[in-house]
Formats: structure tokens, C-alpha cells, sequence
């Protein structure tokens, strides 16, 4: 993870497994492996709960 906006507890480690769950395929250009960078943007949204 690069950067936060936010330093709630748990929201890192939920954004890291969301981003570990996904299945990677190498980026590919004629039909050869290549290095790419990838910024995926996670927004967690939170309601208050009210008592």
C-alpha cells in the first residue's frame, strides 16, 4: 500500500485482502509479459450506527 487518507483500524488490512483476493494475469504487449503499474483506488464508506 502506498498511501492512506485515513488511518481508521482495519481498513488497511481489509484493502490489502481485497486486493490479494484478485486474480493477477501478467500485462502483455505481442504477446510478451511487460511491467506495468496499477493504482487501485479502495473507498470504504462507514454509517454511523445509532443507539
Amino acid at each position: 500500500m502506498l498511501s492512506s487518507t485515513n488511518s481508521v483500524i482495519g481498513f488497511h488490512e481489509a484493502a490489502q485482502k481485497a486486493v490479494i483476493a484478485v486474480k493477477w494475469r501478467p500485462a502483455k504487449q505481442r504477446d510478451r509479459p511487460v511491467k506495468v503499474r496499477v493504482s487501485i483506488p479502495i473507498r470504504f464508506s462507514v454509517k454511523e450506527i445509532q443507539t
